[in-house]
């Protein structure tokens, strides 16, 4: 079919390194041009070699140098994604609260519509048991 084709070794590797560093394919690209040309990129620079990626499977030189020597970092257990200008996502640290919160919220929804279908039961002319255990 004509979804099945082959990515691309270098595409394969752009992916990789993304999912590594817990980034997105452009911010990638930013960090690929900024570590070879030694400044940042403007958007569109970057997006100027991204659409060509994104449509055609092609990935630039500098893109290919970075994420081979971040793969080859990560294989050699020397890779430190903050000394290649990846800061971690500050939400992305645990929030017990809010698990505790949500947990709470769906608790008080299950038993609000238990509730609700207890009291409007008899309106309805519903009788007999309505949950097991039912003697």
């Amino acid at each position: 079919m004509f979804w099945e084709q082959e990515i691309p070794a270098d595409c394969l590797e752009v992916l990789a390194v993304s999912s590594v560093l817990a980034t997105s394919e452009f911010e990638l690209f930013r960090l690929a041009y900024a570590s070879w040309y030694g400044h940042e990129g403007d958007e569109k620079t970057i997006e100027k070699h991204f659409v060509p990626y994104m449509f055609r499977d092609q990935v630039p030189f500098w893109v290919r140098a970075f994420t081979r020597r971040v793969l080859r970092l990560q294989r050699q257990g020397r890779l430190d994604p903050s000394a290649l200008g990846v800061e971690p996502d500050p939400a992305e640290e645990a929030d017990p609260s809010k698990g505790l919160l949500y947990a709470f919220s769906i608790g008080l929804a299950l038993v609000s519509l238990w509730m609700f279908a207890v009291a409007a039961a008899p309106l309805l002319g519903v009788e007999g048991c309505w949950f097991p255990p039912c003697y």
